[in-house]
């Protein structure tokens, strides 16, 4: 329940240790949390989001080359979020996926891959997650259509974890590949 705007030392750490691994051309990638730091380092605003996503929830992926290095030929078509507040995309930088509730979803600049979603997720995660069913999490169920409760978040895993993860498996790759 982070906010990359939470005003923490150790998020303001996190931001300068982006700027440093992107000026000495080491790869970064930023999932959620990670991709708002990212996002935010590079001087673009992170910003509570009119409409959160929980879930899994469909995403479009933008016809640029660089879409088809990160998330490989055929990626998946629904991402899992976890997330209350929105990136823009820092100046310089290239979308590469957005979907229906309006957030930009996804960006690169150079070696660097911020995402919105959370394509590390394994069931353990979205068990632990789903546990504990917080006021927050209930009330913005209760006002955002992009927002599920845990029986749906647990009836997406058959039909999307697969494609997920090999989505996962590309990214991780290329990011690997990069240094």
């Amino acid at each position: 329940a982070m906010s990359a705007n939470d005003p923490l030392y150790t998020s303001r750490q996190a931001e300068v240790l982006i700027l440093q691994a992107m000026y000495n051309d080491i790869p970064v990638i930023g999932h959620c949390l990670g991709g708002q730091l990212i996002a935010r380092a590079l001087g673009a605003k992170v910003v509570e989001s009119p409409e959160p996503e929980i879930g899994w929830q469909d995403i479009t992926y933008l016809d640029e080359p660089e879409t088809k290095q990160w998330f490989g030929e055929n990626p998946t078509s629904k991402v899992i979020h976890w997330h209350y507040d929105a990136f823009e995309v820092p100046q310089g930088a290239k979308l590469l996926a957005t979907n229906k509730s309006g957030n930009n979803q996804a960006f690169s600049i150079g070696k660097t891959l911020a995402m919105q979603f959370h394509i590390e997720i394994d069931e353990e995660k979205i068990d632990y997650w789903t546990s504990e069913d917080d006021e927050k999490w209930a009330n913005a169920r209760e006002k955002h259509q992009f927002v599920q409760e845990a029986v749906g978040i647990w009836n997406g895993i058959e039909a999307n974890l697969a494609a997920h993860q090999r989505t996962a498996a590309n990214i991780y790759s290329n990011w690997i590949s990069s240094k």
